[in-house]
C-alpha cells in the first residue's frame, strides 16, 4: 500500500504541462532567428526548468528556496512569451531558505494562472505573491480572466487542481 502510494505520489509529480515545452521551443527558434542576445539566457533558464522538473521528481520534499528559483525560471521563460508591456509579478515576502515544501506544488497554479488568464496588455495582469509568516507559507495567485476563461473554469478534463489535491491529501 504504501508503495502504490508513493508510486502515485511520483506520478502526479511528474505531469508536466508539454504544451508548455512545445511553446517554450517555438520561442527559443525564434530567438535564434533574430540571432538574439536572449538565446543563451533562455536555454539557461529552459535547462534548470527542466533539471528541476525531472529530478525534483524522486523526492518527497525539497527546499522552499529551490522551489522558489524554479518558479523564477519559469517565469522568465514565459516572459518572453507575452508582449513588453506585460504585468506579470512575482513578490516574497519572508526567508524562503528554511523552509521545504513537496516539489512544483505551486507550479499548478501558476501554469492555471497563465492557462486560463488573460495578458496581453497593459490593463491586464498576473500577480504572484509567496508569504512566509509564523512557520506558514501563504501563497496567493491572482490573475485577468479572458473570455474563455469562464468556459475552461467550467470544464471537468482539468486534471492539475485534483492532482495537486491528491498530492496533498498523501502527503
Amino acid at each position: 500500500e504504501n508503495e502504490k502510494l508513493k508510486a502515485e505520489l511520483t506520478a502526479l509529480k511528474a505531469q508536466i504541462n508539454p504544451h508548455f515545452f512545445f511553446n517554450v521551443m517555438n520561442n527559443l527558434c525564434s530567438l535564434a532567428r533574430k540571432k538574439s542576445d536572449k538565446t543563451e539566457e533562455y536555454i539557461i533558464r529552459l535547462s534548470q526548468i527542466m533539471r528541476y522538473s525531472i529530478n525534483s521528481v524522486n523526492d518527497e520534499f525539497t527546499s522552499l528556496e529551490k522551489e522558489v528559483d524554479f518558479i523564477r525560471n519559469y517565469l522568465e521563460v514565459l516572459k518572453l512569451s507575452f508582449p513588453q508591456e506585460s504585468n506579470i509579478k512575482f513578490d516574497i515576502v519572508g526567508n524562503v531558505s528554511t523552509y521545504k515544501i513537496a516539489p512544483m506544488l505551486l507550479f499548478e497554479f501558476i501554469d492555471n494562472a497563465f492557462k486560463h488568464g488573460h495578458i496581453s496588455g497593459p490593463d491586464t495582469f498576473i500577480d504572484i505573491k509567496l508569504k512566509i509568516e509564523n512557520s506558514q507559507i501563504n501563497f496567493e495567485v491572482f490573475n485577468t480572466i479572458s473570455s474563455l476563461g469562464n468556459k475552461f473554469l467550467l470544464s471537468e478534463s482539468g486534471t492539475g487542481l485534483e492532482n495537486i489535491k491528491k498530492r496533498l491529501n498523501l502527503l
